[in-house]
């Protein structure tokens, strides 16, 4: 009786010091997961858009809280304890990201990441940028200036002002070059930047919506004298003005046709402040077709000669790499909404010899 009654209480110890092993084991994988959705997380920085600041390779640890948690696979945001100021360093959900579905994002997310489910090379889920322009401003890019040969930038009516500081060495898949390395000068920080071809990128001058807004658009077509590669058709609207079109628009709404801007727009912001865009940085800012900022119907009627109105509920932000011309962007995708924003650069910790804060 004695060994039998030793035996059983052995297993007893056995069992319970497995529980009590898995308990530790899934009390750790849930502390782990809470940090990682509501505190830090970290990434690993894949391109060289934010060079010469954040390199490739660069592992940061995001700060998930500041700006609002936005819960995995819910998709809902939390409340924050700020909003990013021009000049901050963000990360953000790609606008253009494909979703995978939540199945997917939940098992992402309980594998904490290690088989890259909900992100790949040809839909990558998050990126790392520049505030530039923040709800209610407005943003100028001019063309490339003689006299430093860059874009200069404003913002709000205020240049960035730059200050050269050296050429630098820059490889790339197709050969060697250089790269023009600057110091901006923002209205909150200074950061550098670098430039390498200056080649074709969005300019003119645009406006970045704040939640509450009524930006009111109205097409006025083809200027005169205005180069065109396609024939131009001319339309009298309901209210008696030559319209003049580069294509034929259908007499009705289709849902499933994407509305593409040529000629020029004018937007109105709370019946104040007027701001005159071409059709192809409409397009850019407000019209994509993965990332809207303007609903489709409302351009359709914009381009149909109607003065559209339309109430903006979220803020968005202008963003920039600060490798100018190496960096898929605002100037690209369009605006970000704030939606979409996952937190703060608190640092990067690997490679150890890069340890320290990101500006």
């Amino acid at each position: 009786m004695l060994s039998h009654e030793y035996y059983k209480t052995g297993r007893g110890n056995k069992e319970s010091g497995l529980k009590d092993t898995l308990k530790t084991i899934f009390i750790a994988i849930g502390i782990a997961l809470f940090i990682k959705i509501f505190l830090f997380e970290a990434y690993m920085v894949p391109t060289r858009s934010m060079e010469p600041g954040i390199l490739p390779g660069d592992h940061i640890i995001v700060n998930k809280f500041y700006y609002g948690v936005k819960l995995p696979v819910l998709g809902w945001k939390l409340p924050g304890l700020s909003s990013p100021k021009k000049g901050d360093v963000i990360v953000f959900q790609t606008p253009t990201y494909k979703s995978v579905g939540a199945f997917k994002q939940f098992i992402n997310l309980i594998t904490f990441g290690i088989f890259s489910l909900d992100n790949t090379k040809d839909n990558p889920k998050n990126y790392v940028k520049r505030v530039i322009g923040v709800p209610g401003d407005v943003i100028k890019i001019n063309s490339v200036s003689q006299q430093n040969n860059t874009r200069s930038l404003m913002v709000n009516g205020k240049i960035h002002k730059r200050k050269f500081l050296k050429k630098i060495n820059y490889s790339t898949k197709i050969g060697k070059s250089y790269a023009e390395k600057y110091t901006e000068y923002g209205p909150r920080k200074k950061y550098n930047i670098q430039f390498i071809d200056k080649g074709e990128a969005l300019t003119g001058e645009f406006y970045v919506p704040k939640q509450g807004d009524v930006i009111t658009l109205r097409y006025i077509g083809i200027e005169n004298n205005a180069k065109t590669e396609v024939p131009v058709e001319t339309e009298t609207t309901a209210d008696g003005r030559k319209l003049a079109r580069p294509f034929a628009l259908p007499k009705k709404f289709d849902p499933k046709r994407n509305y593409i801007v040529m000629g020029t727009v004018i937007l109105t912001v709370n019946n104040k402040k007027i701001i005159k865009i071409d059709g192809g940085s409409f397009d850019s800012l407000y019209n994509n077709p993965s990332n809207r900022v303007f609903p489709k119907k409302a351009v359709y009627l914009m381009l149909k000669g109607q003065n559209v109105k339309y109430r903006f509920n979220d803020n968005y932000y202008f963003m920039m790499g600060d490798n100018r011309d190496r960096s898929e962007d605002s100037r690209i995708w369009g605006l970000l909404n704030e939606d979409l924003i996952i937190g703060s650069p608190a640092m990067v910790y690997y490679p150890f010899s890069r340890m320290g804060s990101v500006d």
